[in-house]
């Protein structure tokens, strides 16, 4: 895999992950989801910002109702069209969604606008990532422009499957890095992140 590009690195993952049978994947979603909520880092968080799972995504569905249970602060993506650009908002129930950019589930119009300052933690997804912290998410650099807009200290978490972990990806300086990749085998730490 060494001399693979970011676009090899999309296209492998996507095909591995949509290779997933639906028990394997549940399976796998479970794990990454007791992993996570047993973590200090999501104990201590009051305010989540998470992704909303999409086609092979590692689900986020359930980590987001489970988090509205514990009266936690939810609040997801939304781009806005205009600017091509990641606003984040606050949900409180999942009626609080609708399709949007690509079909993705989104906020709609009734949800309020969350400053970047307010978020505690970070649920990254993406499509490959390495034991440095390094993500490749799919091409569009919706997270890694939106990321520079939040507090360096708070914890950038990547939920993925642990066939998209590999020894070594491309990157470049406008990429930002993970503190921590959660997998169905491992929770990784990435070097400087033992604090987590």
């Amino acid at each position: 895999m060494g001399n693979m590009s970011k676009d090899d690195y999309r296209t492998l993952m996507t095909n591995m992950r949509d290779a997933l049978g639906h028990t394997q994947k549940s399976d796998y979603d479970k794990s990454i989801f007791n992993r996570l909520i047993s973590c200090d880092f999501y104990d201590d968080a009051n305010t989540i910002f998470t992704y909303v799972s999409f086609k092979s995504e590692v689900d986020t569905i359930k980590i987001i109702d489970h988090s509205l249970s514990l009266g936690k602060i939810i609040c997801v993506p939304k781009i806005n069209k205009h600017t091509t650009s990641m606003e984040v908002y606050r949900i409180k129930v999942f009626e609080d969604l609708g399709r949007g950019y690509f079909g993705i589930l989104e906020p709609n119009g009734s949800c309020s606008e969350v400053p970047a300052d307010d978020i505690d933690l970070i649920l990254l997804p993406g499509l490959a990532f390495d034991r440095t912290g390094t993500r490749i998410g799919y091409g569009r650099g919706f997270y890694d422009k939106y990321l520079t807009k939040c507090k360096a200290q708070v914890p950038k978490i990547a939920l993925s499957y642990d066939f998209q972990v590999v020894s070594k990806l491309p990157s470049n300086e406008f990429d930002i890095k993970v503190n921590a990749i959660i997998t169905n085998k491992e929770t990784i730490l990435v070097n400087g992140s033992a604090k987590l």
